[in-house]
């Protein structure tokens, strides 16, 4: 019976290698205090965004009641700027190329995953 649940253990670690609550610990530490800080999660996974599962691993990882995932990220670069800057931070545990490109064009960075705090003059990396 044993050897069964470690089997069975090996087979779901092998893989959910690379969920989002797992690339999420890759990228940030949790939060264990409840507040109301407003977190977007990057995710280049549509389904991800469409059925909320984005949404809710950003309010348990940060324990937070404000936490939006995004994919669609297909605007200009001053709708993008005006989007990120409601937020007070950005969590991208995985790569998102429009995300990537508009960050360089709007805020001269060259980000590709990561956990950042949202500040006038752009992101920095909170680690």
């Amino acid at each position: 019976m044993m050897y069964s649940e470690i089997t069975g253990t090996n087979f779901t670690n092998k893989m959910n290698h690379n969920t989002l609550p797992l690339q999420m610990s890759r990228i940030a530490k949790p939060w264990y205090h409840l507040n109301h800080k407003k977190v977007l999660i990057v995710d280049p996974e549509k389904v991800d965004v469409d059925d909320y599962y984005a949404g809710y691993v950003g309010r348990y990882y940060f324990f937070t009641d404000k936490a939006v995932g995004q994919e669609n990220f297909m605007m200009t670069p001053e709708a993008f700027k005006q989007a990120v800057e409601q937020y007070d931070y950005v969590a991208i545990p995985e790569t998102h190329r429009t995300f990537t490109v508009l960050t360089q064009k709007v805020y001269h960075q060259h980000v590709i995953t990561g956990f950042f705090k949202i500040t006038n003059h752009g992101l920095k990396r909170i680690h």
